[in-house]
């Protein structure tokens, strides 16, 4: 196995805070994402040792844990998919203007053979599913 770690910044025209709640929220990610599900969620939103479960047709359901979090800073989580943890999930928030800057970073465990396509693959699906975060915490921010 090998870690393929992508990241990307946005610029988003939604205050931090507001951005934050879309990321920690579990129920949120079916409204950024209609091809999941939520399955079950435990703990507070957004606090460290929280968490939820995730499905998508077609694809092993996905276990979210937080595992950093400070409100409108920084959420962290790590994904787990079989009982194994796979990778991880970092969002950092920097206030600009009236809106945030959006720093994302996925980090996943692929078999070697499939590091480059996962990569491929992985930094098309990060920039529409960031658009559509942007898209989602505009509109709850307005």
């Amino acid at each position: 196995m090998s870690t393929v770690t992508i990241s990307r910044e946005i610029r988003i025209p939604a205050p931090p805070a507001v951005v934050w709640s879309v990321l920690a929220t579990p129920s949120q990610q079916s409204v950024v994402d209609q091809r999941v599900r939520l399955i079950s969620e435990w703990g507070e939103p957004g606090t460290v040792d929280s968490g939820y479960e995730l499905s998508m047709r077609g694809r092993l359901p996905m276990r979210l844990h937080v595992t950093d979090a400070v409100a409108g800073e920084r959420h962290v989580v790590a994904i787990e998919w079989n009982g194994r943890t796979r990778g991880s999930q970092e969002a950092h928030l920097e206030p600009d203007g009236v809106g945030c800057v959006l720093m994302y970073t996925m980090s996943i465990e692929v078999p070697l053979g499939l590091r480059s396509l996962q990569r491929i693959y992985g930094e098309k699906r990060l920039g529409k599913w960031l658009d559509a975060v942007a898209r989602v915490s505009t509109a709850v921010g307005e």
